[in-house]
């Protein structure tokens, strides 16, 4: 009932043209990838399947640090028909999944039907290698990114006047984009001030 109600308010919250994606995440902490049962495909599964009979439009399988909990994600949200994205993350401080790790898991994710790959809830200042990683591993499917702002220091995001860390975001963005990356969002830390910067690349 939740899931339904939920996402009937996404739906009615934005133009008709516009995609809502169902969330499918890690079954425990997304930065404990060592918390991760073994066979998680029947939660999995269920919640893939809520998230299809309540009307998404795609299911975003994210913030995955654990490579083999994600393709079972994977699996189970393809097995649903519909469009199937996977966001993998190297966490906070990157040290979850390296560049070249990350690209292994995306070209297996993308054998088992994932339809775009993303990398997120990386530090923005950081998340050009990983972006890198996904252009080289000649994915055949879109690539992309949206990271987190990092530490305060980073003056990327997290304040409520984020107009100036938008556009450093935005800058950031643009890297990402020169390196092929067609699918470019915001995580923790960004705001609507971000996306509205980032839409205004070219």
């Amino acid at each position: 009932r939740w899931t339904s109600e939920a996402v009937r308010i996404a739906k009615d919250a934005v133009p008709g043209e516009h995609l809502v994606a169902g969330s499918l995440a890690p079954l425990e902490d997304c930065y404990r990838p060592d918390l991760s049962p073994r066979d998680c495909r029947e939660e999995h599964s269920e919640m893939a399947s809520a998230l299809a009979e309540s009307g998404c439009d795609l299911i975003l399988c994210e913030t995955h640090a654990n490579v083999d909990e994600a393709f079972q994600a994977v699996e189970v949200s393809v097995q649903t028909g519909l469009p199937t994205w996977l966001a993998l993350t190297a966490g906070p401080k990157g040290d979850l999944l390296s560049p070249r790790a990350m690209a292994d898991a995306a070209k297996k994710a993308a054998e088992l039907g994932a339809s775009a790959i993303l990398a997120n809830c990386i530090p923005a200042t950081m998340l050009f290698r990983w972006i890198d990683a996904l252009a080289d591993a000649d994915l055949g499917v879109p690539f992309g990114g949206y990271a987190n702002a990092g530490s305060v220091e980073d003056r990327v995001g997290w304040k409520s006047s984020a107009e100036p860390g938008a556009n450093r975001y935005a800058e950031l963005a643009r890297v990402w984009v020169a390196s092929g990356a067609t699918i470019i969002g915001g995580c923790c830390g960004t705001g609507p001030s971000h996306i509205a910067a980032i839409s205004r690349l070219r």
